[in-house]
């Protein structure tokens, strides 16, 4: 059984989308003409993958902007969900959005068809969405979600493109040992034989350098080893909410890289709040989807405390100032946002400042590691090339002497 999708004219000449399952193209045509629908055209859809896919920051962004125009353009919602599911070259929305769009084909609104992808549409979004398409205004909501988007996927690319230089070398130099150890150290043992100094002649170092070359694919797997039962084991303790709020808090104590990832969770949660309260969600809402999407339990756990209290006639600031997890700034800001009545223009405040903070500890951890990493290779690498020059050094001297 194959899904296809059609599209299809009914007697009165409306066009619409058609989803089935049928063995083959003749039966499926069969079964629409049967309906009284004339078949225009058809695609087959691929497998659905797990519901649980996440879908990239990138591709989300690109999603909102591109339905965002479409629907500014005088688009259908349903063709324009329609073209991007057929453009997406993400196997995850491409098939979500087939799905989304077959949905609100049969009457669904946008944002309950994309509940039915928890893991494609965070819970935030989904809201920002009902938001827009309530009050009448879905393309400005898909745009403010698209910025959103944009903004905190930002972080994540800059991370990764300062780690592409540090691993591409870590990987280089591991590559050119272990050809130097497999090839090269060999050859140098040969020669040192062959020139009267045996293994009990060879200085301390060159046999450090000798033992190392022996056992290299047994020193790397036993340090593979702990390091995978580590990682599995952090992956069993983060699947409960205490582990999880244990782990983000051990995180959050590393010097330098605990500071970068704070201010980058408030950054993410303060972003959110101030696009969830331009769009007129409650504020009680607002708090727990911000805990959701902050990316740290510790956090997140400061955020519904603080929704708790706001739901039980709290002020924000008061609220927040007590869980003790939030910035003293950010709380003091907020006061006056308060009796200004401006909490999403404060959040947002709130969200560049601390993004820029961030980014100032990403350059400072970038500027701290390359050149640990380089005078660690360098003394690596020296190592290596001293423990093979001495013997020959120590040759030289007494051939010279004799």
């Amino acid at each position: 059984m194959a899904t296809l999708e059609f599209h299809v004219q009914d007697p009165g000449g409306a066009l619409s989308v058609r989803r089935l399952e049928a063995a083959d193209v003749p039966s499926a045509i069969g079964q629409l003409t049967a309906a009284g629908l004339k078949p225009l055209d058809y695609q087959e859809v691929p497998p659905v993958p797990s519901r649980r896919r996440r879908v990239p920051e990138a591709q989300l962004t690109t999603f909102y902007r591109g339905l965002a125009t479409s629907l500014t353009e005088g688009v259908p919602l349903v063709d324009a969900v329609s073209l991007i599911a057929r453009e997406s070259h993400h196997s995850a929305l491409q098939v979500s959005m087939a799905d989304v769009a077959q949905r609100v084909n049969e009457g669904l609104s946008l944002d309950r068809a994309l509940t039915a992808w928890p893991a494609a549409f965070p819970a935030a979004d989904v809201v920002i969405v009902r938001s827009g398409r309530a009050g009448g205004t879905l393309p400005e909501a898909l745009l403010l979600l698209a910025d959103h988007r944009e903004t905190t996927g930002e972080m994540s690319r800059r991370v990764a493109s300062a780690l592409v230089y540090p691993a591409v070398l870590a990987v280089a130099v591991g590559l050119m040992l272990a050809v130097f150890f497999s090839f090269m150290m060999p050859r140098f043992l040969s020669l040192f034989e062959e020139l009267g100094m045996g293994r009990d002649k060879l200085p301390l170092l060159t046999l450090m350098v000798v033992w190392i070359g022996g056992h290299l694919f047994r020193l790397l797997l036993w340090l593979a080893v702990p390091i995978a039962a580590f990682a599995a084991l952090v992956r069993l303790l983060v699947r409960s909410a205490t582990g999880r709020l244990r782990w983000d808090y051990l995180k959050l104590r590393v010097p330098v890289v605990g500071a970068l990832l704070y201010h980058a969770a408030v950054s993410r949660a303060a972003g959110l709040l101030g696009v969830l309260l331009a769009r007129r969600v409650p504020l009680v809402e607002a708090l727990r989807l911000a805990a959701d999407s902050a990316g740290n339990a510790v956090l997140g756990r400061a955020f519904r405390a603080a929704a708790e209290r706001v739901s039980g006639g709290d002020r924000l600031s008061v609220a927040l100032g007590d869980t003790e997890r939030v910035p003293e700034a950010l709380v003091w800001r907020l006061a006056v946002a308060e009796q200004a009545g401006d909490l999403a223009a404060s959040f947002r405040a709130a969200s560049a400042t601390h993004r820029a903070q961030a980014d100032v500890l990403l350059r400072a951890f970038v500027a701290i590691i390359e050149p640990v990493l380089i005078i660690g290779v360098g003394l690596l690498v020296g190592a290596v090339i001293i423990g093979c020059i001495s013997p020959l050094i120590a040759i030289v001297s007494q051939l010279s002497g004799s």
